[in-house]
């Protein structure tokens, strides 16, 4: 039975992509220059498995499947399967040496760490597990070569860090976040928003925030967080400075001072309860 091989890989790149480079576009990304070399140290790595001396050692054929690919799909069942598995990942990389980063059991043995823990997508959703486990099948089938690209984000040159637009990349907007962060007390400015939507707006008094089923209590005040020995052990003296000095303290970027009032277990969807104190009654002075 037949695997993917080195001409299939390259083949299977001939297919129209518009890529650019120096602002020009690339007509054949095999045949550029500046490709054409990883193309080839890839397509090395599937003629070594196809190989009929190799075959076993570095592929395995899938329930139901009319072709073999790599061991990088397969999902170990025991540990007889494991050390297969391991034998041809070591296989691969021998033959770089170990210099060839992002080879393609890379991302296929993330995919097939997610697909074996498919129980945690099924938790949040039937389609997001089903999605999942639709393109582990397309991936592995055809043994894709996946991989990802780490860009730095496409900013505005003429400005610092600090002057960017707040939006300038992904962050964590949903809901749920927005309650952890609520009720850990690092509730920052434009975070604010996304709390307000769970009814946890800060006020300038003091706040009490109480779960539904009254198992847990955080107290929020007004007064700035100045900074623990936890955030100087994760992010530094440098930044604890920063936070507090003229130029980080007018944004608040370590939140609120909040306190566990009563411990308990905060989970998704929980509901939350604002609990203002009582204004101060209003004094009256005859003269």
């Amino acid at each position: 039975m037949s695997c993917k091989t080195g001409a299939e890989h390259i083949k299977s790149l001939k297919d129209g992509r518009t890529v650019y480079i120096d602002g020009k576009l690339v007509g054949d990304v095999t045949e550029h220059v500046a490709f054409r070399n990883s193309v080839k140290s890839a397509a090395m790595l599937y003629d070594f498995q196809a190989r009929p001396e190799n075959v076993e050692l570095m592929t395995f054929e899938p329930n139901g499947a009319n072709r073999r690919v790599n061991r990088a799909w397969q999902m170990p069942r025991n540990y007889a399967e494991m050390v297969q598995r391991r034998k041809a990942m070591q296989a691969w990389a021998q033959l770089s040496y170990g210099f060839m980063g992002r080879s393609p059991d890379h991302l296929a043995s993330a995919i097939v760490g997610q697909t074996m823990g498919i129980e945690v997508f099924e938790k949040h959703g039937a389609a997001r597990a089903k999605a999942l486990k639709d393109y582990y099948e397309e991936a592995s089938r055809n043994d894709y070569f996946l991989t990802y690209v780490i860009i730095n984000p496409q900013a505005e040159r003429g400005k610092d860090w600090g002057q960017q637009d707040e939006d300038l990349v992904a962050r964590i907007v949903d809901e749920d976040a927005a309650l952890v962060d609520t009720l850990a007390g690092r509730i920052s400015e434009t975070r604010r928003a996304a709390a307000e939507r769970l009814g946890a707006a800060v006020s300038e008094e003091l706040t009490a925030l109480a779960m539904a089923d009254a198992t847990v209590v955080i107290e929020v005040t007004d007064q700035p967080h100045t900074g623990c020995g936890k955030f100087i052990a994760r992010f530094g003296r440098d930044a604890l400075a920063f936070v507090n000095g003229p130029e980080g303290k007018p944004r608040r970027l370590r939140g609120l001072c909040a306190k566990v009032v009563r411990p308990g277990t905060v989970r998704p969807g929980d509901e939350v309860v604002v609990v203002r104190p009582p204004a101060p009654a209003a004094s009256h002075v005859e003269e």
